[in-house]
């Protein structure tokens, strides 16, 4: 049998630089100790991130890993076993120190001569079980070009300081403990759009929450709706937005919840080099530049704000005056 695994770890902002980064960490440090658990099995995790969140899921988590057969080697034969086949006391000890009965003893060939071993069938361990070792081990091990100690009482490094642990399985809370944070089955929303405490049940239960709460976990879902926003409000204005993949996945990893706005500035700055003007905007105000349909740099930008709405036009009007 399979069940779901979600692992959320909430933190303090991560620098958009690094999130990436550690999100790819994250993702191979789990698979691994998954699979070398042999519960992983052929399905992979599925990685989601934002600031303030690092997301692992997988839908088909086996729910034990597989059973194995565990043989020791002991004395040898002759020392075990008498000429007649009577056990000594040498083979008994061995045996009550493997915790199984002298009959269940086996004589194994090897390149020094015969030897007896206890061969033990054991059952694999619960998962959930397991979880509650692999979980924290791997969150300690991830490492960060910047980390900080946090917390008077741990020694745990990482980047920002951890606020929530949410580990499920099979909808059931994975239990641990990490610098003092302990899992469970809570989330929190979008920091300035709703951030109180949400409970959930299930990835897809997780998900939609935290779509009502205005997050968007998948970056290709933040990254659309950016260039999606941009277009249709530049289309008013027959300009286009210039491409600048590097600032795009920059700003995604700014935000939970963008929503662009267009902003303008005085044509008479259009006498200075574009390169200049360009550069600023990127560099010191994550701002899109804006193109006519000849490429020539338009007295616009695109600022991508980290909330649902610029209602008022405040916002823009003090992006404008910067």
């Amino acid at each position: 049998m399979r069940s779901e695994f979600l692992l959320e770890i909430g933190c303090e902002e991560i620098p958009a630089l690094m999130l990436a980064e550690a999100q790819r960490n994250l993702q191979r440090l789990l698979e691994g100790a998954l699979r070398s658990a042999g519960v992983l099995g052929d399905t992979c995790l599925s990685m989601f991130a934002t600031p303030r969140r690092l997301v692992a899921y997988c839908p088909r988590l086996l729910r034990a890993e597989p059973s194995r057969v565990q043989k020791s080697l002991g004395p040898p034969r002759s020392a075990a076993f008498t000429p007649e086949g009577k056990p000594t006391e040498a083979g008994k000890a061995f045996a009550r120190k493997q915790g199984v009965s002298v009959g269940a003893l086996e004589v194994v060939r090897t390149t020094r001569g015969e030897y007896v071993a206890a061969v033990k069938r054991l059952a694999g361990r619960p998962t959930a079980r397991l979880l509650a070792q692999i979980v924290p081990a791997v969150i300690a091990e991830l490492r960060f070009h910047r980390s900080m100690y946090w917390g008077w009482r741990s020694s745990l490094r990482f980047v920002r300081p951890i606020r929530w642990l949410l580990a499920l399985y099979a909808g059931r809370v994975v239990r641990f403990d990490l610098g003092g944070v302990v899992s469970g089955r809570y989330t929190c929303g979008h920091r300035a759009l709703g951030a109180r405490p949400i409970e959930v049940k299930s990835f897809a239960d997780y998900r939609e929450k935290l779509r009502r709460t205005l997050v968007l976990i998948d970056p290709a879902e933040r990254r659309a709706k950016i260039l999606s926003e941009a277009g249709r409000l530049l289309a008013r204005t027959g300009l286009l937005l210039r491409d600048d993949p590097e600032l795009l996945e920059e700003v995604v990893n700014l935000t939970e919840y963008p929503t662009a706005i267009v902003g303008g500035f005085d044509r008479r700055f259009l006498h200075l080099p574009a390169d200049i003007l360009v550069t600023v905007m990127r560099d010191q105000q994550k701002y899109f530049s804006v193109v006519d349909r000849s490429g020539r740099l338009a007295p616009r930008f695109v600022c991508v704000l980290d909330l649902d709405s610029d209602a008022g036009g405040a916002i823009r009007t003090n992006h404008e005056r910067v």
